[in-house]
Formats: structure tokens, sequence, C-alpha cells
């Protein structure tokens, strides 16, 4: 039977030998990932990027637009703190508003 400080020693020696192993493994998968990374990577010159910037379109939704209505006009406000601000004055010089 092992005696109490060689059995610490042995556990710390098991748990040293654990920790590099872990390491090493986790050194080979971003090695591997990297590699995958590059292999797939595509390098976009200066026209290309003229392409991407040319033909780059923003999607607006009706939800994501805030509008006001005096009389029969309406008024698109993309801030809400102007539309807060032209709120608060279309209520305030126009009581039916």
């Amino acid at each position: 039977m092992p005696t109490p400080p060689d059995r610490a020693e042995r556990l710390t020696a098991m748990f040293d030998s654990y920790c590099k192993t872990v390491l090493r493994n986790a050194s080979r998968n971003e090695k591997r990932t990297l590699k995958n990374r590059k292999k797939h990577e595509v390098i976009v010159d200066e026209r290309m990027q003229y392409l991407f910037d040319s033909n780059t379109y923003v999607d607006t939704y009706s939800s994501e637009r805030l509008v006001i209505w005096v009389d029969k006009f309406s008024c698109v406000v993309f801030n809400d703190t102007l539309y807060y601000a032209f709120r608060y004055t279309v209520s305030w010089h126009c009581p039916a508003g």
C-alpha cells in the first residue's frame, strides 16, 4: 500500500499528465480549425469590394417606421427622439392630431 506522501505525488503526476494532454489536444484542435478556415477563406480584392459596397441594400420594415399624420399628410421619421419631439409639437399645436 502506498504511503500518503507517495500517493499525493502520484495524484499530482496524474493531474499534471491530464492537464498536458488536454492542452495538447486543444492546441491540435485550434491548429486544425485555423488550417480549415485558411483553406476556405476567400481574399476580397478592390474590385470585389466595390461590388459588395455598390450592391448593398438595407431592408426597412413598416413596423420599424415611426409615422406622424397631420390632416392627410404623413411624415416618416427614423429617429425616436425626433419622432417624440414632432409628436409633442403636433399634439400641442393641433388638438385633432
